[in-house]
């Protein structure tokens, strides 16, 4: 797609776009959005993907969120060890909601959103590396500097490396459990982390 095309269409749709963005970590149907555009112009974004269309449910699509969030917080930082920690804090959740059926009500939003987060997460600091990796490569011109900026990206991409393999563990030994809740929201999230994660893995090499 063409740039002017791009930000044609975020202009056109700017108060979806602002809705969908807010609304980021939460799940929003196709109802919700008919205040702001039609079902027609939402094929056409889903078709340019600019959103995510899945059944009743709409997202924005990671790369306009990740170039929001960029742009309004200037931020650059990567932080790979904050999957560890949704990871963590997930097999914690998951344990309790299985165990203590009970407690599934509360936990079951609060799961949804850590998976969701962990997923954004670690396409966004895919996306982090290979701009800095990028930068390094078209900015700096002092041989032994670009040599230096290289080595600690190698680094920060084995570490990315090693993240995804916990991750894809992550859901291979959760998924059953979390089938288990009877959840189809969380079951579509699920779904679409690991669907996704073979095409993080592939733009690692």
């Amino acid at each position: 797609m063409k740039i002017e095309k791009l930000f044609s269409n975020l202009n056109r749709h700017k108060e979806l776009i602002f809705y969908l963005f807010e609304h980021r970590d939460k799940i929003v149907l196709k109802d919700e959005c008919e205040k702001f555009t039609s079902f027609e112009a939402l094929d056409i974004l889903d078709n340019f993907e600019i959103i995510e269309i899945s059944g009743e449910k709409i997202f924005l699509d990671s790369r306009v969120i990740i170039f929001l969030e960029n742009y309004l917080e200037l931020d650059e930082n990567i932080e790979i060890s904050k999957v560890t920690e949704i990871i963590n804090s997930l097999k914690h959740n998951i344990d309790i909601g299985f165990e203590f059926r009970d407690k599934q009500k509360t936990l079951i939003p609060k799961i949804r959103r850590e998976l969701k987060k962990c997923d954004f997460t670690m396409l966004s600091n895919l996306l982090k590396l290979r701009v800095h990796i990028d930068r390094v490569y078209k900015s700096i011109d002092n041989f032994a500097l670009k040599i230096k900026e290289l080595e600690y990206y190698k680094t920060k991409l084995k570490e990315f490396s090693s993240t995804t393999q916990i991750f894809e563990n992550f859901l291979f030994l959760y998924e059953p459990k979390l089938s288990d809740f009877y959840n189809s929201d969380l079951n579509e999230i699920l779904k679409g982390a690991t669907c996704k994660l073979p095409r993080i893995t592939h733009n690692l090499s």
